[in-house]
């Protein structure tokens, strides 16, 4: 049961052993890790593509495995990846973890990762019409409401509209909380 809800999870988890190598990791990290872009195995050991990141990870790991008893400071870090936005990597320590062997985890996020299926989630929680998903879909991505009519071959007073209506339903009154509420209220699975 926990094992399939951690394979579900997008975010990349991956378990690090007391000796610093690859002890296994969810469904989203094995994808991560065999893409090699930013992260990748060489052996047991997790690498980067850049020297003082590697070194950076590394001193982060081994603080996490050297004190598990101890609560340390969440380590982030950007991993770069050439032509790409970077990967965000927090290191925490394994305790009572989601392997049984980790000493600690990386946690992974893609910046990168596909927004329009989680805004679409959001928008059936709050009910709202295919038009209204679209809507919504194009402000999380940046475009503003003349653009949308536009897109949309929509009157503005017509996106407006939608938009009031969409903040009825969701319970905001401006656009920022709306994308805020969009960006954040879901939890992050792929259930198969």
């Amino acid at each position: 049961m926990v094992s399939g809800i951690i394979d579900a999870l997008e975010l990349a988890l991956i378990a690090i052993d007391d000796d610093g190598h690859f002890a296994g990791a969810n469904e989203a990290g094995l994808w991560l890790l065999q893409q090699a872009d930013g992260l990748k195995l060489d052996g047991p050991v997790i690498m980067t593509h850049s020297a003082a990141e590697y070194s950076d990870l590394r001193n982060a790991i081994d603080q996490a495995i050297a004190m598990p008893d101890r609560l340390q400071e969440l380590r982030v870090m950007l991993v770069s990846r050439p032509g790409r936005q970077p990967l965000t990597v927090a290191v925490v320590q394994g305790g009572n973890g989601l392997f049984r062997k980790a000493a600690a985890h990386l946690a992974v996020v893609d910046p990168e990762t596909r927004i329009d299926d989680r805004i679409d989630e959001v928008c059936r929680l709050y009910r709202l019409s295919k038009t209204e998903t679209t809507l919504c879909r194009q402000l999380v991505n940046g475009r503003s409401l003349p653009e949308i009519s536009g897109e949309l071959s929509l009157k503005e007073t017509t996106v407006r509209a939608y938009l009031k209506q969409i903040f009825a339903k969701c319970g905001v009154h401006r656009q920022s909380s709306l994308i805020r509420l969009l960006l954040t209220s879901r939890i992050p699975m792929q259930l198969r």
